[in-house]
């Protein structure tokens, strides 16, 4: 398993280095100053020569083979622990959002103390913030960045270590839920209008039938596909306010995503900031204006289907773990909201925020 201990030992390791970062002071107009600072390029998407992304792809591959050796009793143990990681990430998302500046550029110089970097994973280099190391805005973004990376390699192998034990799925296990809970439902129905001899008769029956079923036909795998369900007359107020944020060509595709649910050929590119698109699906979700699916199963839908833009004007992804500090936990509010919903008279509406009061 040595492969295995390998990739799990470096998604959870940061090694820090010392650069002079340019920085701005808060006076007004701003000064431009060089200082001493953290870096982490090195281990992002946008290092030159995309060395980190290959090497966890690597170390992914060779650590799938360490557990197909594995018996199916270990590779559940496994998978538990692969999930227990995975839980890591979503605390840090959650307090990288509590600490995320949008407007103010400076950073604490306690910053990664502040965001337990170095109580929930290991990091190399990291000095007492009484050594005046600073944190840059630049920083800070590329240590998102290369979150994205790790929980994304983990969450590659996760999937594929699923493949392995589909019964362990959480979309199966919530089936599983479902159909006991509507079994009691049916049967309680069941007793009310039969007699305790009948409906005996009738269980018996079944059992037999499906004992026959199983018999002829192997046990498949159901997969339940939960995608968020738009209220009616909400589709469209949505659509007119969000496709703004879009490039006009990713119109068509974004209306068809929205209105039919087809999933659209490429990533459509959100021209704003990633947490003002999880505030907006957030809004309609909390306001039952999205029903027919969890929070978790929305980051889901959310997360292969969109871009955004990032301050350094790169596109950047969106993780289910990066989601989940935004949607699924009690993240400070988002600052410059897209839409707000209202009551008029008897209905809910969405209305745009314009673009010069979302700072204030």
């Amino acid at each position: 398993m040595q492969n295995l201990t390998k990739f799990l030992t470096r998604i959870q390791t940061f090694n820090l280095s010392i650069s002079t970062q340019e920085l701005y002071s808060m006076d007004f107009p701003a000064k431009k100053y060089e200082q001493e600072g953290y870096d982490i390029t090195y281990e992002t998407n946008y290092y030159t020569s995309y060395t980190y992304k290959s090497e966890l792809r690597v170390l992914g591959d060779m650590a799938l083979i360490d557990i197909l050796s594995l018996d199916e009793h270990r590779i559940r143990l496994q998978l538990i622990q692969l999930n227990r990681v995975n839980a890591l990430f979503r605390t840090i998302w959650v307090n990288y959002h509590e600490h995320y500046h949008e407007y103010n550029e400076s950073y604490e110089l306690s910053y990664l103390f502040d965001i337990r970097l170095h109580s929930l994973f290991i990091v190399n280099n990291l000095k007492s913030a009484r050594e005046n190391f600073a944190i840059s805005p630049k920083f800070v973004e590329d240590l998102g960045d290369s979150l994205k990376l790790r929980e994304k390699a983990l969450r590659e192998l996760i999937e594929q270590v699923e493949e392995l034990l589909p019964e362990y799925w959480s979309d199966l296990k919530q089936f599983q839920m479902e159909q006991e809970k509507q079994s009691q439902e049916q049967k309680s129905q069941h007793e009310k209008k039969n007699n305790e001899q009948n409906l005996q008769v009738a269980d018996e029956k079944e059992n037999q039938k499906q004992e026959q079923k199983a018999e002829m036909e192997p046990p498949k795998v159901k997969f339940i596909k939960r995608s968020p369900m738009f209220a009616e007359g909400v589709i469209a107020q949505f659509y007119s306010i969000f496709k703004s944020y879009f490039a006009e060509e990713e119109h068509l595709l974004l209306s068809n995503l929205l209105f039919k649910d087809e999933v659209p050929s490429q990533h459509l590119i959100f021209r704003g900031k990633g947490n003002q698109l999880a505030d907006a699906f957030l809004q309609l979700f909390e306001a039952n204006m999205i029903v027919g699916c969890q929070k978790t199963d929305l980051e889901k839908w959310i997360a292969p289907k969109f871009l955004y833009l990032s301050k350094k004007g790169n596109t950047s992804e969106f993780t289910e773990g990066y989601l989940s500090g935004l949607i699924s936990t009690n993240s400070k509010p988002c600052k410059s909201p897209i839409l707000k919903i209202e009551q008029q008279g008897r209905f809910f509406v969405l209305l745009p925020v314009p673009k010069n009061k979302k700072n204030k």
